[in-house]
């Protein structure tokens, strides 16, 4: 990705993948025209990810930048975000979040600072919709169904398989911890298998030595939106919800 502005003093937060730091609104020059002109920039960048319905890593991000300026009106202090990232839909854990105090303000700096907190408020919570409404189209656009359950491991990892572009495609998942909310699972997953092919998918599983005490998902998709940046997230999340739902039932039965 480029930087917002030419300014060395404009460059994303290290080790994150976001187009805006999250410092950005106290960078020098604390100056109304200028923040407005890396405001829109941003803006230019998210009607350009809506508009290829590219959800990530954009959603998260405007997810922090709202928290991000929450913060700074509540607190007067911002969020710094120091993580590595492994995939564009990478949960924001509350852990790997620090907090910044602003630095000292004169009275003009506090004036520009108020504007542009403002206007960035609107524009930031005005495209958080828009994403979130493209979100739910999407997540609804996606079925998931259970194949089989492994006895063993149960679902711990697993596979799932999808058609897209006509291409026959299964991927393996692995949790990395307990599941006991969406938010806090490490939900790992690689692509094993991608092949336009006649074959029956039983008939590609069991060329892979996945058989039916394997946990498998089935995922159907209703619109063609891109892979990587929309529905793979979204795979992820309807397989994490249906673990969970499924381990809350099993642990209301014992009671």
């Amino acid at each position: 990705m480029v930087d917002m502005v030419s300014s060395k003093k404009n460059k994303r937060t290290k080790n994150t993948h976001f187009k805006l730091s999250t410092d950005w609104i106290i960078q020098e020059p604390i100056d109304y025209e200028h923040k407005f002109y890396v405001l829109m920039d941003f803006i230019k960048f998210c009607d350009d990810k809506i508009d290829k319905f590219e959800l990530y890593p954009l959603f998260s991000e405007l997810s922090l930048h709202l928290a991000n300026l929450q913060s700074i009106s509540s607190e007067f202090k911002y969020i710094k975000l120091n993580k590595k990232f492994t995939s564009v839909d990478d949960e924001i854990l509350i852990k790997e979040l620090k907090y910044e105090k602003i630095p000292d303000l004169n009275d003009e700096q506090l004036l520009e600072f108020n504007k542009i907190l403002k206007k960035a408020g609107l524009k930031f919570y005005e495209y958080f919709n828009i994403v979130k409404a493209l979100w739910n189209i999407t997540y609804d656009s996606v079925a998931i169904s259970l194949k089989s359950v492994s006895e063993t491991t149960q679902y711990s990892n697993g596979v799932f398989y999808f058609e897209y572009e006509g291409e026959k495609n299964i991927w393996k998942y692995e949790l990395n911890n307990e599941v006991d909310n969406i938010t806090d699972s490490k939900f790992k997953t690689e692509s094993i298998y991608k092949e336009k092919t006649k074959k029956s998918i039983n008939t590609i599983l069991k060329s892979l030595n996945i058989d039916d005490y394997s946990t498998i998902f089935e995922i159907k998709i209703s619109n063609s939106l891109p892979l990587e940046s929309a529905l793979i997230p979204i795979f992820k999340r309807k397989i994490l919800s249906y673990i969970i739902q499924s381990n809350t039932i099993g642990f209301l039965k014992k009671i």
